[in-house]
């Protein structure tokens, strides 16, 4: 039986992984920051929760430029590498989810990785991305990363994922 017991306990941490993200304080402003592996559900702390769904629900998504996108971007992985303590961050991050969301984009392919001002996480998975500004939103297919859009967008975030997408 405590056989049975350990393997429903291990089976389901493998199924069913966890957030790795950890709340820290920011040294600089004393307030808290989220470090590691994020899920969308950790905006949902009060101390982050005011700025996400505000900058969610006020963002008004342009549809006509995503109607190429419908098709194929189920196909790309997206990365996220942003700072909780980060105005750029907290402003686009929950634009593009909005944008995701309008997609209709699988959550389950989003990665997300709360760094440090030094734009570190706790488990350095940013070691080999050369991030230097967040956020970075990082595109991939197939596993070969074919664009990023940096801090903030050039023109919009759709017209940016946009043109990554489709060539």
């Amino acid at each position: 039986m405590k056989i049975i017991v350990l393997f429903l306990v291990v089976f389901s941490s493998l199924v069913f992984p966890q957030s790795e993200a950890h709340i820290s304080i920011d040294e600089k402003t004393q307030k808290d920051m989220l470090i590691g592996l994020c899920e969308r559900t950790s905006f949902e702390h009060e101390s982050f929760s005011h700025w996400f769904t505000k900058e969610y629900d006020e963002y008004i998504v342009s549809k006509e430029e995503l109607d190429p996108l419908k098709e194929l971007i189920s196909e790309f992985d997206i990365k996220i590498v942003m700072g909780t303590w980060c105005s750029d961050s907290r402003r686009e991050v929950p634009r593009f989810y909005k944008v995701l969301d309008t997609l209709g984009y699988p959550e389950e392919k989003i990665v997300i990785i709360a760094v440090d001002r030094t734009k570190i996480d706790k488990d350095g998975a940013t070691e080999t991305l050369n991030i230097e500004l967040v956020p970075t939103f990082i595109i991939s297919l197939y596993g070969d990363e074919v664009g990023r859009i940096i801090e903030s967008p050039e023109e919009s975030l759709e017209k940016d994922l946009k043109a990554i997408i489709t060539p």
